[in-house]
């Protein structure tokens, strides 16, 4: 469960994502990072569904990925998810029809431009590259309006008007289809080379408070 937007250029990538975890009955549970530059291997991380797989995806690649760029990291991510995501479907059964797919967008030396791809959790976490695409989950109302919004304002103020739509039409679905967003939008721009990445908060949601007090009612209740 997350919102995510991403631009993705020969030479650019643009994402932004909310910064609200849910819990599996759709509570709110905790404000979190979701966008993960990884400098050492010219990428960075996000995704959308179960925030641990991808937390435990992150310190295995901290601690036990030897590469050096984002091919060696993307060979190795399929078996390596596939791991984590029974692990984590033991250890948390009520979780275990959550979809998740991650993402890795790097600088390929090889081809001298960023490339994509996504790992599925309904495709055993097989690697799909991606084209360069303008992508969101979940879906807008207009993919072609928000291009042509993207080209004339621009992405800070576009993707947050975005991300804005996609939370206004997660009131009007039914709740086995909702998709929690709130917190913040943090937003990340990587260029290379060399690589750099510009990770902020650009956007507060207007129900913000009310999800941090739901937080805090929470942990009072468990208490």
């Amino acid at each position: 469960m997350s919102a995510l937007l991403f631009i993705l250029e020969p030479q650019q990538v643009v994402i932004a994502s909310d910064s609200l975890c849910c819990t599996v009955d759709r509570r709110p549970l905790s404000f979190t990072s979701k966008i993960h530059p990884i400098p050492h291997l010219g990428t960075v991380m996000c995704g959308t569904g179960r925030s641990s797989l991808m937390t435990h995806w992150l310190c295995t690649i901290y601690e036990n990925v030897i590469a050096r760029g984002i091919e060696a990291l993307v060979d190795m991510a399929e078996s390596q998810l596939r791991v984590i995501d029974q692990h984590l479907k033991e250890a948390q059964p009520d979780a275990v029809d959550l979809t998740t797919t991650v993402y890795h967008f790097g600088y390929s030396r090889t081809e001298e431009r960023f490339v994509g791809y996504a790992h599925r959790s309904v495709s055993g976490y097989r690697a799909e590259r991606l084209a360069d695409v303008f992508g969101a989950k979940p879906a807008l109302r207009d993919m072609q309006a928000a291009v042509d919004a993207l080209l004339t304002n621009g992405a800070t103020t576009t993707l947050v008007d975005l991300m804005e739509e996609q939370k206004d039409t997660q009131t009007k679905v039914p709740a086995s289809e909702w998709v929690g967003i709130g917190g913040e939008v943090h937003l990340c721009v990587v260029r290379a080379p060399p690589f750099t990445c510009r990770l902020s908060v650009c956007h507060e949601f207007a129900d913000a408070a009310d999800a941090w007090q739901a937080i805090l009612d929470r942990l009072d209740e468990a208490s």
